[in-house]
Protein backbone atom coordinates (compact mmCIF):
# COMPACT_ATOMS: atom_id res chain seq x y z
CA UNK A 1 0.00 0.00 0.00
CA UNK A 2 2.77 2.24 0.87
CA UNK A 3 4.43 1.85 -2.59
CA UNK A 4 1.02 2.37 -4.61
CA UNK A 5 1.05 5.66 -2.46
CA UNK A 6 4.34 6.78 -3.49
CA UNK A 7 4.03 6.44 -7.33
CA UNK A 8 0.66 8.12 -6.97
CA UNK A 9 1.98 10.70 -4.98
CA UNK A 10 5.30 11.08 -7.13
CA UNK A 11 3.31 10.82 -10.35
CA UNK A 12 1.27 13.67 -9.68
CA UNK A 13 4.02 15.55 -8.28
CA UNK A 14 6.05 15.20 -11.69
CA UNK A 15 3.39 15.87 -13.87
CA UNK A 16 2.65 19.53 -11.87
CA UNK A 17 6.26 20.10 -11.77
CA UNK A 18 7.21 19.28 -15.42
CA UNK A 19 4.29 20.92 -16.80
CA UNK A 20 4.61 24.06 -18.17
CA UNK A 21 1.42 25.15 -16.79
CA UNK A 22 1.17 25.04 -12.88
CA UNK A 23 0.24 27.60 -10.47
CA UNK A 24 0.68 27.45 -6.58
CA UNK A 25 -1.85 28.82 -3.88
CA UNK A 26 -1.82 29.32 -0.09
CA UNK A 27 -4.96 27.22 2.24
CA UNK A 28 -5.88 27.50 5.35
CA UNK A 29 -9.27 26.58 6.66
CA UNK A 30 -11.24 24.47 10.04
CA UNK A 31 -11.41 20.77 9.96
CA UNK A 32 -14.66 19.46 11.80
CA UNK A 33 -14.01 16.04 12.64
CA UNK A 34 -15.14 13.11 14.44
CA UNK A 35 -14.54 9.29 15.11
CA UNK A 36 -16.58 6.18 14.24
CA UNK A 37 -16.86 3.94 16.58
CA UNK A 38 -15.67 6.08 20.08
CA UNK A 39 -19.02 6.81 20.99
CA UNK A 40 -18.94 10.91 20.33
CA UNK A 41 -21.61 11.63 18.27
CA UNK A 42 -20.57 14.76 16.19
CA UNK A 43 -18.29 16.66 14.28
CA UNK A 44 -17.51 18.68 17.53
CA UNK A 45 -13.77 18.64 17.02
CA UNK A 46 -12.33 21.80 15.48
CA UNK A 47 -8.94 21.42 14.04
CA UNK A 48 -6.71 24.03 12.22
CA UNK A 49 -5.86 22.40 8.22
CA UNK A 50 -2.98 24.89 6.55
CA UNK A 51 -0.74 24.43 3.91
CA UNK A 52 0.44 24.84 -0.19
CA UNK A 53 -1.14 23.60 -2.96
CA UNK A 54 0.17 23.16 -6.54
CA UNK A 55 -2.37 22.78 -9.56
CA UNK A 56 -1.13 21.19 -12.93
CA UNK A 57 -2.97 21.76 -16.10
CA UNK A 58 -4.07 18.40 -17.86
CA UNK A 59 -6.49 19.60 -20.31
CA UNK A 60 -8.61 22.56 -20.61
CA UNK A 61 -11.51 21.58 -17.71
CA UNK A 62 -8.89 18.70 -15.95
CA UNK A 63 -6.33 19.60 -13.28
CA UNK A 64 -4.12 17.47 -10.89
CA UNK A 65 -3.20 18.96 -7.82
CA UNK A 66 -0.88 17.86 -4.91
CA UNK A 67 -0.59 19.44 -1.69
CA UNK A 68 1.30 19.45 1.61
CA UNK A 69 -0.84 20.59 4.43
CA UNK A 70 -1.03 20.19 8.32
CA UNK A 71 -4.40 18.87 9.65
CA UNK A 72 -5.52 18.83 13.23
CA UNK A 73 -8.35 15.80 13.86
CA UNK A 74 -9.87 13.72 16.51
CA UNK A 75 -13.13 13.70 18.68
CA UNK A 76 -14.49 15.31 21.54
CA UNK A 77 -17.88 15.56 23.43
CA UNK A 78 -20.23 17.74 22.51
CA UNK A 79 -20.90 21.49 23.79
CA UNK A 80 -23.90 20.55 25.79
CA UNK A 81 -22.07 17.55 27.93
CA UNK A 82 -20.98 17.87 31.32
CA UNK A 83 -17.84 15.26 30.66
CA UNK A 84 -14.29 16.62 28.50
CA UNK A 85 -13.30 13.56 26.65
CA UNK A 86 -11.52 14.23 23.57
CA UNK A 87 -8.95 12.60 21.28
CA UNK A 88 -6.65 15.25 19.58
CA UNK A 89 -4.46 14.21 16.20
CA UNK A 90 -1.79 15.80 14.26
CA UNK A 91 -0.92 14.89 10.69
CA UNK A 92 1.66 16.07 8.06
CA UNK A 93 -0.93 15.28 5.00
CA UNK A 94 -0.51 15.06 0.97
CA UNK A 95 -3.39 14.74 -1.37
CA UNK A 96 -3.43 14.00 -4.26
CA UNK A 97 -6.55 15.23 -6.79
CA UNK A 98 -8.03 15.40 -9.63
CA UNK A 99 -9.68 18.41 -10.39
CA UNK A 100 -12.73 19.03 -13.38
CA UNK A 101 -13.85 22.72 -13.61
CA UNK A 102 -17.28 24.12 -14.98
CA UNK A 103 -18.75 27.49 -15.04
CA UNK A 104 -16.09 29.43 -17.20
CA UNK A 105 -16.34 33.29 -16.43
CA UNK A 106 -13.87 35.80 -18.71
CA UNK A 107 -10.72 33.94 -18.07
CA UNK A 108 -11.38 31.72 -14.98
CA UNK A 109 -13.57 28.55 -13.95
CA UNK A 110 -16.13 29.68 -10.95
CA UNK A 111 -16.51 26.23 -9.38
CA UNK A 112 -13.82 23.24 -8.96
CA UNK A 113 -14.52 19.73 -8.33
CA UNK A 114 -12.45 17.57 -6.95
CA UNK A 115 -11.58 13.90 -5.52
CA UNK A 116 -8.79 12.14 -4.91
CA UNK A 117 -6.88 10.26 -2.09
CA UNK A 118 -4.28 11.43 0.85
CA UNK A 119 -1.60 10.00 3.05
CA UNK A 120 -1.19 11.19 6.34
CA UNK A 121 1.29 10.53 8.67
CA UNK A 122 0.77 10.86 12.38
CA UNK A 123 3.08 13.45 13.96
CA UNK A 124 1.41 13.88 17.91
CA UNK A 125 -1.78 12.75 19.56
CA UNK A 126 -3.09 13.63 22.63
CA UNK A 127 -5.70 12.47 24.50
CA UNK A 128 -8.31 13.19 27.47
CA UNK A 129 -10.40 10.28 27.10
CA UNK A 130 -9.95 7.60 30.07
CA UNK A 131 -11.19 4.82 28.14
CA UNK A 132 -8.50 5.57 25.11
CA UNK A 133 -5.88 6.73 27.10
CA UNK A 134 -4.27 3.12 27.19
CA UNK A 135 -4.11 2.59 23.49
CA UNK A 136 -2.33 5.56 23.12
CA UNK A 137 0.73 3.73 21.75
CA UNK A 138 -1.41 1.63 19.27
CA UNK A 139 -2.73 4.77 16.99
CA UNK A 140 -1.79 3.96 13.50
CA UNK A 141 0.94 6.31 12.11
CA UNK A 142 -0.14 6.33 8.62
CA UNK A 143 -3.39 7.10 7.50
CA UNK A 144 -4.75 6.72 3.77
CA UNK A 145 -7.86 8.38 3.02
CA UNK A 146 -10.10 9.02 0.28
CA UNK A 147 -12.35 12.84 -0.18
CA UNK A 148 -14.41 14.64 -2.26
CA UNK A 149 -15.20 18.70 -2.55
CA UNK A 150 -15.44 21.87 -4.25
CA UNK A 151 -14.11 25.10 -4.56
CA UNK A 152 -16.20 27.97 -5.38
CA UNK A 153 -13.78 31.09 -6.66
CA UNK A 154 -14.65 34.80 -6.28
CA UNK A 155 -12.17 35.53 -8.65
CA UNK A 156 -9.69 34.19 -10.18
CA UNK A 157 -6.98 34.51 -7.19
CA UNK A 158 -9.39 33.28 -4.25
CA UNK A 159 -12.24 30.72 -3.60
CA UNK A 160 -13.77 28.84 -0.48
CA UNK A 161 -13.73 25.12 -0.61
CA UNK A 162 -15.57 22.31 1.16
CA UNK A 163 -14.37 18.70 1.48
CA UNK A 164 -14.90 15.91 2.73
CA UNK A 165 -12.54 13.37 4.28
CA UNK A 166 -13.16 9.34 5.10
CA UNK A 167 -10.04 7.02 6.40
CA UNK A 168 -9.95 3.96 4.72
CA UNK A 169 -7.71 2.24 7.12
CA UNK A 170 -8.59 1.90 10.30
CA UNK A 171 -7.02 4.59 13.28
CA UNK A 172 -5.72 1.54 15.45
CA UNK A 173 -2.59 -0.71 14.30
CA UNK A 174 -3.34 -3.20 16.58
CA UNK A 175 -5.93 -5.28 16.06
CA UNK A 176 -6.63 -6.70 18.91
CA UNK A 177 -6.02 -3.50 21.20
CA UNK A 178 -7.58 -4.82 24.99
CA UNK A 179 -10.66 -3.10 24.45
CA UNK A 180 -12.86 -4.91 21.74
CA UNK A 181 -15.10 -1.96 22.16
CA UNK A 182 -12.05 0.50 20.37
CA UNK A 183 -10.60 -2.01 17.82
CA UNK A 184 -12.28 -0.60 14.58
CA UNK A 185 -12.01 3.44 15.06
CA UNK A 186 -11.96 5.44 11.82
CA UNK A 187 -11.60 9.06 11.12
CA UNK A 188 -13.94 11.01 8.73
CA UNK A 189 -14.06 14.92 8.86
CA UNK A 190 -15.47 17.98 6.91
CA UNK A 191 -13.21 20.77 5.86
CA UNK A 192 -14.04 24.73 5.33
CA UNK A 193 -11.27 26.69 3.80
CA UNK A 194 -9.82 29.22 1.62
CA UNK A 195 -8.03 28.81 -1.28
CA UNK A 196 -5.42 32.23 -2.40
CA UNK A 197 -3.21 31.40 -5.41
CA UNK A 198 0.03 33.31 -6.33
Amino acid sequence: MRIILAVIFFSGFNTAVTCQNFTAAAVLGLNASQINGDFLAGYDKLGLTAGLKVVSSMKEKLDISVELLWSQRGSRDGPFTNTHRKIHLDYAEIPVMIIFKDWLVRDYYKIWFESGLSYGRLVRNKITYIDVETLADTFNSNDISFLVGATFFANSNWGWSLRFTSSINPLLNNKDPGNQNFSRLRGYFLTFRSVLFF
